[in-house]
């Protein structure tokens, strides 16, 4: 799957990340593509579309292990209370934390612009990136 960069530049990415990995006995964000963790390899292949804004969505328990790997990137870890809810309750605290930090810094007239949104998940080792619409 190829991933192009929106032609609104105000795009933001959401990195769902939250999961357990119950099937496969061990965290997927944590197995290697290219010689780094799936969740850094994801949230490059995200900034190389150029979005205003990274979230990565996370579990609590995974939170501190995954922090670390992408402490350097800018990418903003939301930790998700509820992920044993399934990936609507990662969606919903992306939405949140938006939702909330859009209405901090904004006027009624620039919160009813639309936003685009990138939703990712991490468990998508064969996404590449290409700067060309195909």
């Amino acid at each position: 799957m190829l991933l192009t960069r929106p032609n609104d530049s105000r795009h933001v990415v959401v990195i769902l990340a939250a999961g357990y990995s119950r099937r496969l006995g061990q965290p997927k964000q944590l197995l290697h593509k290219a010689g780094q963790p799936l969740v850094r390899h994801v949230a490059q292949l995200a900034l190389q579309t150029q979005p205003s804004r990274v979230l990565l969505v996370v579990n609590p328990t995974l939170a501190a292990q995954i922090q670390p790997i992408v402490q350097d990137l800018p990418v903003e870890c939301v930790i998700n209370p509820q992920a044993e809810q399934g990936m609507t309750s990662s969606l919903q605290v992306a939405a949140h934390t938006l939702n909330a930090d859009q209405s901090l810094s904004q006027s009624t007239e620039q919160r009813s612009d639309k936003r685009h949104v990138m939703v990712l998940a991490v468990d998508q080792p064969c996404l590449l990136y290409t700067s060309d619409a195909a």
